[in-house]
């Protein structure tokens, strides 16, 4: 088991560079816009990349998910050739639907939601950006189906390249913000000239004969794999813009912006935590099985971990946080410091929710519990933020999350209890109990003033030094961080 956990990690090692290098260029990329508009600026923007993040989700209508899974399931190059060109008329139809439904809704949008600081003409440039950035996500879909991780990893950095440009021009060419929409635009549909030489390359047909048990694969059995597939993300894609569309339309664009740059460096997490989910998502897949007799060692074993590095990383974040958001967004942002630190203890509960859901999805094949835990978060979000976000503001919001994730994990707990019958030890809580609580004691004194700065950061680097060490020793007893004995090169 250990010698295949090893080898997972050296194959997995491009898709992790490539996952912490997106990761790096967003932030940079947030920060720079940041520094090139004013706060009102960047809150409405932030309502109309909502409505784009959104609006792409259902542009792809699953054809990603499902040209992944059809081309690399093909038996010849022929039907691979013909499910690419299934897959981009699906994507096509998919996309002109969205775009249609969002140009319907365009007077509501820009009066409510924009708060009618975005022209017809603007709106207009964000429809063409929403199109061409659905097009070209069908590209990284294609090469992940012919596992080609360096053509993916490619493709995706360029885009967070070319998004960094964009804002970056606002520095170097100073301008209106409308025109922000317009330069992104231009950078999708320059990244999308690949998948238009992809397209123009598969429509020759191969060498090789059509073998007479080749699967057709059309455009109707392409939306009807996918279309369900994309329901599940649609619950934690709305789950994670929720917050921002109402704190947009109930409070001020100002107010938006700060919450925007705090939650946007606290995904960053969630987003560095998906490398060793996906790792151990192959490794459960590999050697585990819902019969083993070892299945809540290995429950506890995962779950210790992901609570001793999720408390890691919110010690660090935190302490890290309080330096680099003033210097790297500006004085204007100073005030994100605090949000960024609530939305991390939000964090730490959606990495705890991570085991449960790998148990569920991998080991017993059971997706039903992780949508209807995503559903049922959402919902109670939307139905705590009507309340919360009026009275409290940004805070209203952040209560809002941490209840709802709360909700969704002990879900989650249920879930693999009543069918695996594995849960975590009472031990392993008080390994993650004990140190949060101290980091939370320390963090909230420093904010009210109540606690000395040495005192402060004494702590919080004594407990980054301790959480090390017993992260260490976990990931050893996994085998993740040591060759096993006797294992070749």
């Amino acid at each position: 088991m250990e010698r295949q956990v090893f080898g997972l990690l050296r194959s997995g090692g491009i898709k992790a560079s490539t996952t912490a290098a997106v990761a790096l260029l967003g932030l940079a990329s947030s920060a720079v816009l940041a520094r090139a508009v004013t706060p009102t600026a960047l809150g409405v923007f932030a309502l109309v990349l909502a409505m784009v993040q959104i609006g792409t989700m259902l542009a792809d209508g699953g054809t990603g998910l499902a040209a992944t899974r059809f081309i690399a399931a093909a038996k010849t190059e022929n039907q691979r050739r013909k499910i690419i060109l299934s897959s981009a008329r699906a994507r096509f139809v998919a996309t002109a639907a969205t775009v249609c439904i969002a140009a319907a809704l365009m007077p509501w949008l820009r009066n409510v939601l924009f708060h009618g600081q975005v022209s017809a003409a603007v709106y207009g440039w964000v429809l063409v950006w929403l199109a061409s950035k659905s097009l070209f996500l069908l590209l990284p879909a294609i090469y992940r189906g012919r596992i080609n991780w360096l053509a993916e990893g490619a493709v995706l950095i360029l885009e967070a390249g070319g998004i960094l440009i964009a804002y970056a021009t606002m520095i170097w060419r100073p301008g209106d913000p409308s025109i922000l929409p317009l330069r992104l635009a231009i950078v999708y549909l320059v990244l999308s000239l690949p998948l238009v030489r992809v397209l123009r390359r598969v429509q020759a047909p191969a060498a090789e004969e059509t073998r007479h048990d080749e699967e057709d694969v059309t455009v109707r059995r392409l939306l009807g794999f996918g279309l369900p597939l994309v329901l599940n993300s649609s619950f934690f894609l709305l789950l994670t813009w929720t917050d921002r569309i109402m704190l947009g339309v109930m409070r001020a664009p100002d107010e938006l912006a700060v919450y925007f740059v705090a939650a946007n460096l606290s995904a960053a997490g969630r987003f560095l935590f998906g490398i060793p989910e996906q790792v151990l998502y192959s490794h459960l897949a590999a050697t585990a099985r819902r019969n083993d007799h070892d299945l809540p060692r290995v429950y506890d074993d995962i779950f210790r971990l992901f609570a001793v590095l999720g408390v890691l990383f919110v010690v660090l974040a935190s302490a890290a946080g309080t330096i680099a958001i003033p210097l790297l967004y500006g004085a204007n942002y100073e005030a994100s410091v605090w949000p960024f630190q609530l939305l991390l203890v939000v964090l730490l509960v959606r990495i705890l929710s991570i085991p449960a859901s790998l148990f569920l999805v991998v080991v017993f094949e059971k997706t039903s519990e992780t949508r209807d835990a995503l559903g049922v978060a959402f919902l109670l979000n939307l139905l705590l933020n009507l309340w919360t976000i009026p009275r409290f503001g940004t805070s209203g919001a952040i209560m809002g999350s941490l209840t709802a994730f709360l909700a969704a994990t002990f879900y989650l707990w249920w879930a693999v209890w009543r069918v695996a019958r594995v849960r975590a030890r009472v031990s392993d809580f008080a390994v993650l109990a004990l140190p949060t609580a101290l980091w939370l004691a320390v963090t909230v004194g420093a904010h009210f003033a109540r606690l000395p700065e040495w005192l402060n950061w004494t702590v919080q680097v004594g407990l980054a030094g301790y959480l090390v060490l017993v992260a260490w020793r976990q990931l050893s007893r996994l085998g993740l961080v040591r060759r096993p004995s006797g294992a070749r090169p």
